[in-house]
């Protein structure tokens, strides 16, 4: 008869296993193999070819996936399966690149290939496992020694820990190459053109609402006019510009009724004229702004639009948060 398992605890126990492996990690990686950690990095910096990463199962995987958050972030890397590296695809693996090979116990006999191939023509190797006295250790010119970790399954048998310490080791190279290269949002954004990614490294001139679509008014637009250029547009806001099409001053749905609450006893507040009521106190931003950096401005603060202009803050166009939600990006 099977037991009642507790689910709090076996979520609590995954966690907190592999919380004590990341740890673990932290730990070698400052005391076990940092000089090789260091040596690595700086070589991946410079290199003039690509980084393939290679491995078999669970650890396969794990190289994917860091090979593909090396690609995205700055460093040309490519994942090869060891096993069809055998049968041709070491072609693919050249004099000027470095290859890190991932393995838990280090003897995976698939790897054994790319291990000699890599000895036989110098290409730099670095090994990525549990056991110092493995073939892959052994073989290696950089050994990335993982401290033995317990795993989260019951069995203590599945890759679980073991994985999550490779993938955060992975992370840790990405980043701190990412730092080391000085890399920046604009060039993340050449590599990530499709998806919410992709729409956040837009540029806002890509998304705001211009030309016959902005609300637009003069100081001189009376308050019932304003009243109908809201309702016009719909978009909680009027741009109010002089000849030259300066950004003189915005209104906001809240201007309005602050306006009105403050007047509500005067018989002419509708022939009021804008210049009375407009807010001169606006976030203006250049068009060049990424949609990343103006959900930030949005998060920041309590407004819903912004309001783009040049230099000269001749007026260029308008965003309203809706528009975010539009893309995809919130």
């Amino acid at each position: 008869m099977q037991s009642i398992i507790d689910i709090k605890e076996v979520i609590n126990n995954v966690i907190d296993t592999e919380q004590e492996g990341i740890s673990d990690l932290k730990s070698s990686i400052q005391n076990v193999f940092k000089e090789d950690f260091i040596t690595v990095c700086n070589l991946i910096k410079d290199i003039n070819g690509r980084v393939v990463l290679t491995g078999v199962g669970k650890s396969g995987y794990i190289a994917n996936k860091i090979s593909a958050t090396l690609s995205s972030t700055g460093t040309k890397s490519f994942y090869i399966h060891p096993t069809e590296a055998l049968h041709g695809d070491l072609g693919a693996i050249d004099k000027n690149d470095l290859v890190i090979a991932l393995s838990n116990s280090g003897n995976s006999s698939e790897l054994k290939g790319i291990v000699s191939y890599c000895n036989r023509f110098n290409i730099p190797l670095v090994g990525i496992s549990q056991n110092k006295d493995s073939y892959l250790a052994l073989n290696s010119n950089y050994n990335f020694i993982i401290p033995k970790v317990k795993e989260a399954c019951p069995l203590g048998i599945a890759p679980t820990t073991s994985s999550t310490v490779m993938l955060v080791l992975g992370d840790v190279i990405a980043v701190l190459l990412m730092h080391l290269k000085g890399f920046t949002k604009e060039q993340f954004s050449h590599f990530h053109p499709g998806g919410s990614i992709g729409i956040s490294f837009n540029k806002i001139s890509d998304i705001m609402i211009k030309n016959k679509n902005l609300p637009i008014a003069t100081k001189d637009t009376t308050f019932i006019d304003c009243l109908t250029i809201l309702s016009k547009y719909r978009l909680g806001c009027i741009c109010i510009i002089d000849a030259n099409n300066t950004l003189l001053g915005v209104l906001t749905d809240k201007d309005i009724r602050d306006f009105i609450l403050n007047n509500n006893n005067n018989p002419n507040i509708f022939q009021i004229p804008a210049s009375h009521f407009m807010n001169i106190n606006f976030t203006h931003v250049n068009a060049d702004l990424l949609v990343l950096d103006a959900l930030t401005l949005f998060n920041k603060a309590s407004f819903n639009h912004l309001f783009i202009t040049d230099e000269n803050k001749k007026l260029q166009g308008l965003l309203h948060i809706q528009d975010l939600f539009k893309t995809g990006v919130i």
